[in-house]
């Protein structure tokens, strides 16, 4: 056994000496580089050529919760533990221009599990075009990623929102001030599709969406942002009858382990075509920040003599970092990324340190009594948060949320106003 390895030990010698000791080949013509790869492990792994016309990047990331519901035995909520994201992906660059995203979610199952996958170009000046699966250009607050979100969960008018369809968007930008996006998109890859017998025939939907942002003030620690989105779509059509799949619009109370909607709109698969608007506006100085949004759909439905009912919902929160941070801004999206932070912890100093505070409301209740009318209920929150970011790769997050309000009449959730307590560990790379 030991001439053995003595004899496998002596020909991995010669292997890697004559492969260290062969000449270096020249690239050939047209060729990326001349130079070596750059490899960074700063927090992450990247691997990229000398000019930057090459980048493969694998990011990933972990999300692990814990709920505690205070509910006085009214309503089992279902306090517990849950792994809420644990993702893995890779983005990266081809060819200087072409630049290309997917990400898949392990928490998920079949379809529902893949996130971005998209194909971007940026060879066009001031204008990117993509086309893929990837969030349509509806709402502040959606389009800021996961791993950034202030707060463990998003508000509860965000379910006003589109998130991820397959689509193709182009994205301008007018100077250092304005960027604006217009997209037209089907359906989501996690919809059912005409391949199950249920939906034979089924022809997809379709929308139209866009966003506009201006941005007057724009500097190292300050920043105003202003801005507003719109969407048209067109459910879809069920074998000719010009009737949607099960549609409805429902919310949790800010905390994603439960299953419990407290408003909910119920069936609204007469759904002909949705009219989604938003207006959104922050404002940053130094460690300071400020945010809000207004989101509105009217619900255009085929049954005669219906009316279209408008739900509707808003938030405004706040955050002040304690240890000096400021907010920053991806300019690729026009959304809000977590702080740099400053002084690492356990390394030179304590990490940084955000104290949050959010109010929100989403009603699903428009002319209840109305034929075609809705009455999904209203509910109001508040939440309180704290946020320690050690260094820019981790983050633990405490957030205190009260339902405020609960207006349901008829239904056993009116008037409940549940505590929840949320803990977040989270890592990205």
């Amino acid at each position: 056994m030991n001439h053995h390895r003595l004899r496998y030990g002596a020909w991995l010698t010669i292997l890697v000496g004559t492969v260290l000791s062969a000449p270096r080949v020249a690239p050939a013509v047209g060729s990326a580089t001349a130079a070596d790869p750059m490899i960074d492990t700063r927090g992450k792994l990247e691997i990229r050529s000398a000019d930057d016309h090459f980048r493969w990047r694998i990011d990933g990331r972990i999300h692990a919760d814990a709920a505690w519901f205070e509910d006085r035995g009214r309503v089992d909520f279902g306090s517990g533990t849950q792994l809420r994201r644990a993702r893995l992906g890779m983005n990266g660059r081809l060819w200087r221009h072409w630049e290309f995203k997917f990400a898949y979610d392990f928490t998920g199952s079949g379809s529902t599990a893949v996130q971005d996958a998209f194909l971007r170009y940026t060879g066009v000046s001031q204008t990117t075009l993509t086309v893929g699966h990837f969030k349509e250009p509806i709402s502040l607050e959606v389009l800021t990623g996961a791993n950034d979100i202030p707060f463990v969960e998003r508000s509860l008018p965000t379910a006003l929102a589109p998130s991820r369809s397959l689509g193709l968007a182009a994205t301008r930008l007018a100077g250092e001030r304005m960027a604006a996006t217009l997209g037209l998109f089907g359906e989501g890859i996690a919809k059912l599709s005409d391949t199950d017998d249920a939906t034979q025939g089924l022809d997809e939907g379709w929308a139209v969406s866009g966003r506009l942002i201006f941005t007057p003030v724009r500097a190292d620690t300050r920043l105003v942002h202003l801005g507003g989105s719109a969407s048209y779509r067109r459910t879809n059509d069920h074998a000719g009858t010009h009737l949607a799949t099960p549609f409805r619009i429902r919310q949790r109370p800010e905390a994603s382990l439960t299953s419990v909607r407290l408003v909910d709109t119920g069936d609204l698969s007469d759904a002909d075509a949705l009219v989604t608007w938003g207006l959104e506006a922050a404002w940053v100085r130094g460690p300071l920040s400020l945010q809000g949004e207004y989101l509105a759909m009217t619900v255009e439905r085929n049954t005669p003599s219906s009316i279209d009912p408008v739900l509707r919902g808003f938030y405004v929160m706040g955050s002040w970092l304690l240890s000096g941070e400021s907010r920053r801004r991806n300019e690729a999206s026009s959304a809000f990324a977590n702080p740099r932070v400053g002084k690492v912890a356990g390394i030179d100093g304590s990490g940084a340190w955000e104290l949050l505070a959010r109010f929100s409301r989403l009603d699903l209740t428009d002319r209840p009594a109305c034929a075609g009318g809705v009455a999904g209920g209203l509910e109001d929150n508040a939440t309180l948060g704290l946020t320690w970011y050690p260094n820019d790769n981790l983050r633990f997050m405490l957030n205190y949320v009260k339902v405020l309000a609960v207006d349901r009449p008829g239904h056993a959730y009116d008037g409940i106003e549940p505590a929840i307590v949320l803990l977040r560990t989270q890592v990205i790379w």
